[in-house]
């Protein structure tokens, strides 16, 4: 029949039929039951794609010498810093951060004494060699980068101290020196990285392996034998951090969706690695804050709690906290 109509008509049918098709195959991929399975699919394979940090850290800098750091190592520094640093450091902490962020863009301002005063990070030095943190040891850290206590920003802190030194020793010529807070900075961030236990605390180690990288490169060309193939070398690395970040970029958006209530209620429920139960559990705790979603993300909450694990304990920590 399409075959006796005039070939202006069939040409008007045939694209009718191919706007109808394109209509259907929308209203199947964009329906709301296969978009939040694919969502949750596609978040699936961003939580458990490998974190790059521990390779880039070996491409600069080389592995570990040891198999494993205590953790009272950064106890250590961290009772430190609280005690003797923190209040000037809080302080200064806009002044510190310009004066990085200055030498590493190349600006003409040459920053000096960024670390003038501070101790806390010296006692990471010569430490920081191993893979891995020993997290269960006798009496020393079970809390910490466990999950009961965001360490994110004395881990950002002690961070910055370390890259405000490497700065300081450039600005003098100390590039050695400025090298070994540089590679310092790298191994607390894979170690880190690889014991966070929340999202903050894996975001603070990438900012580490960051200003690492980018001292390194700045330092390669400081030197008396400037190499510029290695500082490009490093850079590059870290342009490799970039993809990392847009990840952690999309798990902390969908951390606020009460749409996925469910989906963080199995991630915390069966997910094998830790960091992702408990971001799960903090994602459940900031959807039981908000308006929508609310009474779901509690329920998972309360039924998480009764679980006889650390995961119970952390829940059950949550849920208290939203009373």
């Amino acid at each position: 029949m399409v075959r006796d109509l005039p070939f202006h008509l069939k040409k008007y049918l045939v694209g009718l039929q191919g706007i109808i098709a394109l209509c259907l195959a929308i209203t199947l991929v964009f329906s709301p039951e296969r978009s939040l399975a694919s969502q949750g699919q596609d978040l699936n394979q961003i939580m458990n794609a490998p974190f790059p940090m521990s390779q880039l850290v070996d491409k600069a800098i080389g592995g570990a010498q040891k198999p494993e750091v205590v953790a009272s190592t950064f106890i250590t520094a961290i009772k430190r810093f609280n005690g003797t640093d923190k209040a000037k450091f809080n302080k200064r902490y806009r002044e510190i951060v310009r004066g990085i962020d200055s030498a590493l863009t190349g600006s003409s301002s040459k920053p000096s004494g960024l670390s003038r005063g501070f101790q806390s990070h010296r006692t990471l030095l010569g430490k920081l060699d191993g893979a891995t943190i020993r997290l269960r040891q006798p009496g020393a850290f079970l809390e910490p980068i466990e999950g009961g206590e965001d360490l994110s920003l004395n881990f950002d802190a002690l961070g910055t101290l370390l890259a405000a030194s490497a700065i300081d020793d450039l600005s003098r010529k100390r590039v050695s020196s400025a090298q070994r807070y540089a590679r310092h900075l790298l191994q607390m961030g894979r170690l880190i990285s690889g014991a966070a236990r929340t999202i903050n605390e894996l975001e603070a180690a990438v900012t580490m392996i960051r200003k690492g990288l980018a001292i390194l490169s700045l330092a390669a060309v400081e030197g008396k034998k400037p190499d510029e193939k290695e500082a490009e070398r490093l850079r590059l690395l870290g342009i490799e951090l970039t993809d990392f970040e847009q990840r952690l970029s999309t798990i902390r958006r969908e951390m606020r969706q009460p749409s996925r209530t469910d989906f963080w209620a199995k991630v915390a429920a069966k997910n094998s690695k830790l960091l992702w139960q408990h971001v799960a559990l903090d994602a459940l705790a900031l959807i039981g804050r908000s308006t929508d979603g609310s009474k779901q993300a509690r329920d998972a909450l309360k039924g998480l709690s009764r679980r006889h694990d650390r995961i119970g304990i952390a829940a059950g920590v949550r849920l208290s906290r939203l009373k």
